[in-house]
């Protein structure tokens, strides 16, 4: 697993390169994740389908950077690397000792550097496309992920939230742009993590942190200057979750072709009309229950017999080390 360190290596990231870094694509997907295994151990597998899709994956991870601290997070970024990712590590150690941060939580970090890592990596250039997606997100149809028009700024599944905000799953556009949009221009990494935080108190409620990214993207593409025209608003139909008893943590509305957590059943998603979309992982997905649902849409909708077989022998490798 080789490592490239920037040219400051003290403000930024780590980058672990891919086994096999080459320009497969001009499409790069962004995901993150903090230390917590909820989220890093779907990260191989999600760049694996991203890949499949013909996206180049790339992670960022807000962790101890001395990996070698965490034998299980040593071994999924040694996966990722082998799955053709690119990892990029933000130290906590770091943002630790950096007062500019008392109050943040890193679970917020992780989900708002994707607004910033591809600007502040010496590795992309201002065309580079990138799109964000969640590591809890399986993508599923290549062709729906493949959509994208002329226009500036993609953002799928813009009716989500009635455009009084975005789901930063997914939204789209060049470096150069991403850029701009959040005045990002020559910082390094932890400089661009904090300018995010202009508009956060610190010591906000874990709710308040937990949504800010997606308060952040409204906040700023609502200023840009090519906002809404020069974006492309790319819609889904919406129904209401079978599975919805009123439970604050469980969605009232669904989007056709995404078999979700909250209602994780081929006989209750309703289809978008090119099918599957995509898959919406539970919790906990290493726990066997959760893992045989997981596993089960995987081997059905995304990964052919072969594919399977590196990912049944990730998950027994993950198993051995928690």
């Amino acid at each position: 697993m080789g490592i490239m360190a920037e040219k400051e290596k003290r403000l930024m990231a780590i980058t672990y390169m891919p086994h096999d870094f080459r320009p497969i694509t001009d499409k790069h997907v962004i995901f993150s994740s903090d230390d917590n295994p909820n989220y890093f151990f779907l990260l191989p597998i999600a760049a694996l389908a991203w890949k499949k899709l013909e996206y180049r994956p790339v992670i960022t991870l807000v962790c101890d950077a001395i990996v070698s601290h965490n034998d299980l997070l040593r071994f999924v970024i040694s996966k990722c690397c082998e799955f053709g990712t690119t990892v990029q590590l933000i130290d906590s150690n770091i943002i630790k000792n950096d007062k500019r941060f008392d109050g943040y939580n890193l679970s917020m970090l992780a989900q708002i550097s994707r607004f910033c890592s591809s600007s502040s990596s010496f590795f992309y250039s201002p065309e580079d496309y990138f799109l964000t997606s969640d590591a809890d997100m399986i993508p599923v149809n290549k062709d729906w992920f493949h959509q994208q028009n002329e226009k500036e700024i993609h953002l799928f599944y813009a009716n989500g939230y009635h455009h009084k905000r975005y789901p930063v799953c997914y939204c789209g556009m060049k470096v150069k742009t991403w850029e701009e949009l959040f005045g990002l221009e020559g910082l390094d990494i932890y400089s661009a993590l904090y300018k995010l935080l202009e508009n956060l108190k610190p010591f906000s409620l874990d709710e308040n942190q937990w949504g800010y990214d997606e308060t952040l993207f409204y906040n700023c593409i609502k200023k840009y200057k090519n906002y809404p025209n020069n974006c492309q608003m790319i819609d889904r139909k919406i129904y209401v979750n079978p599975m919805f008893k009123g439970q604050p943590r469980t969605p009232r509305l669904l989007p056709y072709g995404r078999l979700d957590r909250s209602n994780f059943s081929f006989d209750k998603t309703r289809l978008d009309e090119n099918g599957w979309v995509d898959i919406h992982c539970m919790r906990s997905p290493w726990i066997r229950s959760n893992w045989n649902l997981i596993r089960s849409a995987l081997s059905k909708l995304v990964f052919d017999k072969d594919e399977m077989e590196l990912i049944d022998n990730y998950y027994k490798d993950f198993i051995k080390h928690v």
